[in-house]
């Protein structure tokens, strides 16, 4: 497991709302620059993004490849959570 101190566990909530309120707005995920993030965020990883609403699953999605650092990883995972998920409609917002 990657060591995540918790800086970097509260840059990566934080970037998985951007990524999903900018889903919203653009309909793509977040693009970020990962340069401005720690070593430990650029470090390629797989994730998983879950997404709950009042406490029930909402979206679910990810990779296990490491095929982008987890910075980005998660962008795209938050993104297609809330997007892309097939046992849920999209996100709207309200």
């Amino acid at each position: 497991m990657l060591p995540i101190n918790q800086d970097d566990e509260i840059k990566l909530l934080n970037i998985a709302h951007e990524s999903v309120n900018f889903g919203l707005r653009f309909g793509e995920p977040l693009k970020v620059d990962t340069q401005k993030y720690s070593t430990t965020l650029q470090t390629y990883c797989g994730t998983f993004t879950t997404l709950r609403c009042d406490g029930e699953l909402r979206g679910c999605c990810g990779s296990i490849e490491a095929i982008l650092p987890l910075i980005s990883s998660v962008t795209y995972s938050a993104y297609k959570s809330a997007f892309q998920d097939s046992r849920f409609p999209p996100l709207q917002s309200s």
